[in-house]
């Protein structure tokens, strides 16, 4: 759990917020602001890992007897896979949502069926 002190560190120190600014926040604006700063911050690690992957391949690449090789390869990072498992939540999603979109037709066709036998 948080202390207010704590709170104040991080909005202040770390975000960079005015104290006055940060205590006219609701928690709920607070919490944006800290996950837009959170993947903010992940996202500058993540280009700086790929341009050292990139240096990397391109010192080792006159050197390598296998040039096949990518810069995955060489030097794989946590989220290469990450990428990997969001394209296949993409593809259930999707798979979902067509499985929602037959049953809605279905219940639909159903709703025509019982408003013409009554009328």
């Amino acid at each position: 759990m948080f202390t207010w002190e704590d709170l104040e560190i991080l909005a202040c120190g770390r975000i960079g917020l005015d104290i006055n600014y940060f205590y006219s926040l609701t928690p709920r604006q607070f919490n944006n602001i800290q996950l837009g700063w959170n993947e903010n911050n992940e996202m500058q690690i993540k280009t700086s890992w790929e341009q050292t992957r990139k240096i990397f391949e391109a010192v080792l690449r006159p050197y390598m007897k296998d040039k096949t090789k990518t810069a995955k390869d060489l030097l794989p990072l946590p989220w290469d896979t990450e990428e990997v498992h969001a394209e296949e939540d993409l593809d259930a999603e999707q798979n979902t949502f067509e499985e929602m979109q037959e049953r809605w037709r279905l219940i639909d066709e159903k709703k025509k069926v019982v408003i013409n036998e009554k009328v």
